[in-house]
């Protein structure tokens, strides 16, 4: 990731994922900078940025291109989506890019886990989640959570 959008697109995905804790959403372990470094306060002049992340088998686009899926294979797989989903809504999280690429799964257990948050979008009106990028492709992140009741912001 060499450039500001693909860095906000990581910060956002992190971000939600790990307010996400699901067991069919991907987890994401940690978030490095350059050379696997833990990533520095200031952002702007941050070159590249690593999301480690859950290991999974495969996704479903390549399952699917091995031919179609047994009946009871697909239940328990298209199931699985539907409590990620659920949960994901449930957390006032639209996903934006939800396709079988974007859904991973160990076929050994058969078990599945949407990923790829970096097109999300959270829309709790108590939540605001800004990501500044500037003309000349510097980052700064900033979090604010507003609370209902008093109006406190944590910056």
């Amino acid at each position: 990731m060499r450039d500001a959008v693909s860095v906000k697109h990581a910060l956002r995905e992190v971000k939600i994922t790990r307010r996400l804790q699901h067991e069919n959403i991907i987890r994401v372990y940690d978030l490095l900078g350059p050379s696997g470094h833990p990533l520095p306060r200031d952002l702007t002049h941050v070159s590249a940025i690593y999301i480690v992340q859950e290991c999974m088998k495969t996704d479903l686009a390549r399952l699917l291109e091995q031919g179609p899926l047994p009946a009871e294979h697909a239940t328990l797989l298209f199931y699985q989506l539907l409590r990620g989903l659920k949960f994901i809504h449930s957390a006032n999280v639209l996903h934006r890019d939800l396709k079988p690429a974007n859904i991973f799964i160990n076929t050994e257990q058969m078990l599945l886990k949407i990923g790829d948050f970096g097109l999300a979008r959270i829309v709790d009106p108590h939540y605001s989640h800004k990501v500044r990028v500037t003309a000349a492709g510097q980052v700064s992140l900033r979090h604010v959570q507003l609370h209902s009741q008093g109006g406190i912001a944590r910056i």
